[in-house]
């Protein structure tokens, strides 16, 4: 056994309540065991379908990135010896450092989440009305513009009986000169 696991027995933590003890801590791993750890938290209580939508998305907000645990394992084993850092199992150490990571760990990257998601509805929901705005200013300028070429349109047909109107009366008053002359 090695020191950090003689240790951790003699801090009273046994490692023998994790069935999944054996299995290496990859990133796989770890986001199964969070979602195996929501199921049962989701078990215990009553979900409303609404809540239930939630809890999946935590699910994908529970993941722990194997570099992220190696960073930090490389961060907290640099002070120690050499001849401790040979006797240490990495793959203990890092279950080690997830558990007790895990809940404070994933409450904070929950409330970083729900802040982001805040932030994004809000800019969203501020892009979205100003959208609608621009959308609702344009059906208006379109409104008016089709009202103006109506109204022209209008002149314009206006304008051409008139001139019709005015080459019959030439044509008429044409004719009456030629019929008096």
């Amino acid at each position: 056994m090695s020191i950090f696991r003689k240790t951790m027995k003699a801090l009273g933590f046994s490692g023998e309540d994790d069935e999944f003890e054996a299995q290496p801590y990859t990133a796989e791993n770890i986001t199964n065991a969070c979602i195996r750890e929501k199921e049962r938290q989701d078990n215990e209580s009553d979900v409303t379908p609404s809540a239930s939508r939630v809890g999946e998305d935590k699910e994908e907000e529970l993941q722990l990135p194997d570099t992220l645990l190696d960073t930090l394992l490389e961060l907290l084993n640099k002070s120690l010896p050499d001849y401790i850092l040979a006797a240490l199992d990495k793959e203990a150490e890092k279950k080690y450092l997830f558990d007790r990571l895990d809940k404070p760990f994933k409450e904070f990257i929950c409330a970083v989440n729900e802040r982001a998601r805040e932030s994004v509805s809000r800019k969203w929901k501020t892009e979205h009305l100003n959208l609608t705005k621009e959308m609702e200013e344009a059906r208006v300028k379109m409104k008016e513009l089709e009202e103006q070429r109506n109204t022209m349109q209008s002149a314009q047909l206006s304008a051409e009986r008139q001139k019709r109107a005015v080459a019959e009366k030439v044509h008429e008053l044409e004719a009456r000169i030629a019929a008096l002359e």
